[in-house]
């Protein structure tokens, strides 16, 4: 049997890790082909650079890969002297996580290996699958295809798309990471613009504050919103919050009562929230954000609620795989943009450079931002009342979600029918195996979707421990796959 895993980023070396763990001799001269860009490869883009400006922004208890006889994050930070609790003042830069998945990936390719599986690592960029009308899939790399009876596509994110004359426009950028690659095209410009105020954005901003002192950054996007600001749980009493409402339990009651709907969902979300004199509508609204923005640690049951929200997403999760599809877009339509700042929140240590840098005239955040124009004459942000001209503009927008905008090799595979897509465009797959639906509903036997791919099945994708918990699940498909091969052989 022959494997193949295109993108070796966190999910990727998730998903290694918990195959190797079920590796056994009866696997030998089976193949496991890895595919990623040199720079990529055991890190993913996100966690490959060597820039202290990007930072982790989230509690090393959540940075593990699930796996029992590994070290988790915090353990393996531990024992090389590195303090990765200190969110309020020093958050661990990206690339000491980066570390820490290129270590697994190498004991899982060594522990498959010990077992007499062949592993095999081409360093280049896919730039096609083909799935055959035999179950067959062709991968294609550096000129050359390779033909596999199952690949994973763990591909990571990509951003949304933009209008056509941004996009060929020379002065813009297409995406933030990798940051050096940013950095570098920005070296010598005296202001530069960044599309977007989420994490992905805040990193890009820092890492060009730092590298490029001479620089104003304008920061923009459609909802105004930053992120909101979460703090180390230590000293806090945080550690002991958690969720009574919003539970697996409670969801699985209301399905089998036929009570599941978009209402009944949020209000058990806003029945946790109240637990914590928190508002639903109110936690939306902009004035709640400005009152959190000036001191984020002042209301310490805002801090403890968020401490408990962050193990929400296996229930979120497991909520919308059993909702009836005409109940989704109500989910989507509350829980969107806004929400999402509340919920991802920068690290304490973060806010308080981004407000150093918003306070002496660095970085400018637009107010009323209604859109870009490109032409001849370069690049301007535009808000209701004011034009802002930049020297270049970098995409940092949020994950893109829509496959046929995510470029090879799954938008390919959309056209083709191999990928089944919701009304959003959303990738489809098998909840349990994380197998792809295809067009006409049926499930792919050998093509295997993880992370933003999935986002038709899954509400929340990107977060580590489901990207986890998705690996875990397509490795267990994987592992009886090989297993059950050995013995009818």
């Amino acid at each position: 049997m022959r494997i193949g895993v295109v993108g070796v980023g966190a999910a990727g070396v998730a998903l290694l890790t918990h195959l190797s763990a079920a590796a056994a001799r009866t696997w030998a001269g089976s193949e496991i082909w890895l595919f990623d860009e040199p720079a990529n490869l055991g890190r993913g883009m996100a966690f490959g650079e060597a820039l202290d400006a990007a930072r982790i922004n989230t509690r090393p208890d959540r940075l593990d890969l699930g796996s029992a006889d590994r070290l988790t994050f915090a353990q393996w930070s531990g024992s090389r002297g590195a303090d990765v609790f200190d969110l309020d003042n020093d958050p661990v830069p990206r690339h000491v996580f980066g570390e820490y998945l290129a270590e697994h990936v190498a004991l899982a390719v060594n522990r498959l290996r010990r077992q007499g599986v062949r592993v095999n690592v081409v360093p280049e960029r896919v730039k096609r699958i083909e799935a055959g009308s035999r179950g067959a899939l062709r991968v294609r790399a550096a000129g050359v295809t390779t033909v596999l009876d199952r690949v994973v596509v763990a591909v990571g994110t990509w951003p949304k798309p933009v209008a056509p004359e941004l996009e060929r426009h020379p002065d813009f950028v297409g995406r933030m990471y990798p940051l050096t690659d940013t950095v570098r095209r920005n070296a010598n410009c005296g202001s530069i613009g960044v599309l977007g105020m989420g994490l992905a954005a805040i990193d890009g901003v820092l890492a060009l504050a730092e590298h490029c002192p001479q620089a104003r950054i304008v920061m923009a996007s459609r909802s105004g919103a930053l992120p909101w600001v979460q703090a180390a749980p230590v000293g806090r009493g945080l550690g002991t919050a958690h969720l009574r409402h919003l539970t697996v339990d409670n969801i699985d009651r209301l399905h089998r009562t036929r009570r599941l709907r978009a209402e009944s969902l949020l209000d058990l979300l806003r029945a946790d929230l109240a637990e914590f004199g928190q508002d639903l509508d109110e936690v939306l609204s902009g004035h709640a954000w400005e009152a959190h923005w000036r001191d984020p640690v002042a209301n310490v049951d805002d801090l403890r609620c968020h401490h408990a929200l962050t193990r929400s997403n296996a229930a979120l999760n497991h909520a919308w795989a059993l909702l009836p599809a005409r109940e989704r877009p109500g989910i989507r339509a509350v829980l969107g943009a806004r929400w999402m700042r509340y919920r991802v929140r920068m690290p304490l240590g973060t806010w308080r450079q981004l407000r150093e840098l918003i306070a002496t005239g660095r970085v400018v955040r637009l107010d009323r931002f209604v859109g870009v124009r490109a032409d001849d004459g370069g690049i301007a942000m535009l808000t209701t009342d004011s034009t802002v001209r930049v020297d270049r503009l970098v995409n940092g927008t949020g994950h893109g979600a829509h496959l046929r905008t995510a470029g090879a090799p799954l938008a390919g595979l959309v056209r083709a029918g191999a990928i089944g897509v919701d009304e959003d465009g959303r990738g489809l797959v098998d909840e349990t195996s994380c197998r792809a639906l295809r067009a006409d509903g049926t499930v792919h036997p050998g093509l295997i979707l993880l992370g933003a791919g999935t986002s038709g099945t899954f509400f929340l994708t990107s977060a580590l421990d489901v990207v986890v918990d998705q690996a875990v699940r397509a490795s267990e498909y994987l592992a009886r796959d090989l297993s059950g091969r050995a013995m009818a052989a």
